[in-house]
Order: C-alpha cells, then sequence, then structure tokens
C-alpha cells in the first residue's frame, strides 16, 4: 500500500435521512463533514440523480455538519447523494455518500404504457388503487418499484426499459 499523507482531507462523515417517510411530509437530510483543517467547502445534493443545488458546509475544528428539509410527494423511494466538492483534497474517494428514503402510501399500482391518456389508469384509479402513470419510460428505476403493489406493462416493448428494473420485475 501506498504512504501518502492524508493532511488536508476533507470527508463525507455522514448523510442522514429517515428510511421511511409519508407522502407530503417534511423530513430532514444532515451532510456530516470532517477535515483536519478549517475550511468552507461546497457540497452538492443529488435525488434520483438530479442535482437539487449547492449549499456550503462550514468546517470548524474537525467537524461541518450542513441540514435542510425536503418533502416528497409521490409514493416510492428516492436516492439521495451528497458530494463534496474541495478546492484541494489528498483522498478525493471519501467525498460521497449515498442514502434511500422511501416514501410509503396506500395501494399502489404503477402503470408504465405507451399511450399518454391510458384509460387503464383511471379504471384502476375507480377500483381504489393510487396509480402512478410513466409515458417517459427511460425514467423507470428500481426505486419506482418501491411500495407498489403492482406493475402493469401496457403495450410497452421490452427494448425501451432498463434491463436493471425488468430483473426487478421477478420480485412480482
Amino acid at each position: 500500500l501506498a504512504n501518502a499523507s492524508l493532511a488536508g482531507d476533507v470527508r463525507l462523515a455522514a448523510l442522514t435521512l429517515p428510511r421511511r417517510v409519508l407522502p407530503r411530509e417534511a423530513f430532514m437530510v444532515e451532510v456530516a463533514a470532517a477535515a483536519d483543517i478549517d475550511a468552507t467547502v461546497p457540497v452538492e445534493i443529488l435525488r434520483n440523480g438530479q442535482s437539487m443545488g449547492q449549499r456550503e458546509v462550514v468546517l470548524r475544528q474537525g467537524i461541518g455538519r450542513l441540514r435542510f428539509t425536503d418533502r416528497l410527494a409521490t409514493p416510492g423511494a428516492y436516492r439521495y447523494e451528497a458530494r463534496l466538492l474541495p478546492a484541494q483534497d489528498s483522498l478525493p474517494g471519501n467525498n460521497a455518500a449515498t442514502q434511500w428514503v422511501e416514501v410509503q402510501s396506500g395501494p399502489r399500482v404503477l402503470l408504465a404504457t405507451a399511450y399518454p391518456n391510458d384509460p387503464m389508469a383511471e379504471v384502476l384509479r375507480t377500483q381504489g388503487f393510487e396509480v402512478e402513470v410513466v409515458t417517459e419510460l427511460a425514467t423507470l428505476n428500481v426505486g419506482a418499484l418501491s411500495a407498489a403493489k403492482a406493475v402493469v406493462l401496457n403495450n410497452v416493448p421490452a427494448y425501451r426499459v432498463l434491463s436493471e428494473f425488468l430483473s426487478a420485475l421477478n420480485f412480482f
């Protein structure tokens, strides 16, 4: 192993979120960073791969915390990622962390369809199901299966859906 100096290392010590929340329930996201120097470090926060923006964490006496609230309306699982973006860092491999949050609800059906106004969605709603309609098939991910009671693929060719999503369907 190489004996590289770790002086000046900035690292993401923790990304803390609740495991489960209810739809539209506010929850706290906490990023803890550590370093052997005092600094102000930019942090990028992503949800499902999309940037939510950048904030700064102030590191004093080796530790800094960034806290903010978020709220999710749609049931499913959401992947959060925090990335420290220091100007200089002796070990950049410890600057990111991920965490999943599940938004729970009642009986939910995931309807992946090729039709913009699929009549099947209304039929399912009249039966008491909460229906999530997905027409942009490239956006389907494994997290969309969380809390789903059923998955309906209506006129959807398999080649238009990510293989990771198709493999996860074995659960149903």
